[in-house]
């Protein structure tokens, strides 16, 4: 899977707007069997029937689940360098122990650590010379 085209950068995800309100059915009143006895009880209404539960409000993901996918990301271009953790690390300058916490989804990369991993991505080889390796 080539990660060039992929973003490094989140968009952001609006909430989506609430569900309009259910119709609730309309219930006629009960009539009157004309066969019930004249002392009979009158008819009972029914309950009226359950309404479905509302639907869940779309959320933004949350901040594990954003570490989770730059971790997959970060993954693919190590995994394109065809580097170990450590070699990449040493490669383009990163602690080996932050890159870790990238890479298995426990952080999420601030800003300037996913500008260098996009640049990382589309030109390893430039990058790597201009850091001087």
């Amino acid at each position: 899977m080539d990660t060039s085209s992929l973003p490094l950068d989140l968009p952001h995800t609006r909430h989506a707007p609430p569900a309009p309100p259910l119709p609730l059915p309309s219930v006629e009143p009960p009539q009157e069997s004309p066969d019930a006895p004249p002392d009979a009880p009158p008819l009972l209404e029914s309950p009226a029937p359950e309404l479905p539960a509302p639907a869940p409000e779309a959320t933004a993901p949350s901040a594990e689940a954003e570490a989770l996918l730059y971790g997959m990301l970060i993954r693919q271009i190590r995994r394109r360098t065809k580097l170990t953790q450590i070699a990449f690390t040493r490669r383009y300058c990163i602690p080996l122990g932050t890159f870790r916490n990238w890479e298995q989804g426990r952080v999420k990369p601030d800003a300037t650590a996913r500008s260098y991993l996009a640049l990382i991505a589309k030109a390893p080889e430039e990058t790597a010379a201009l850091i001087g390796d």
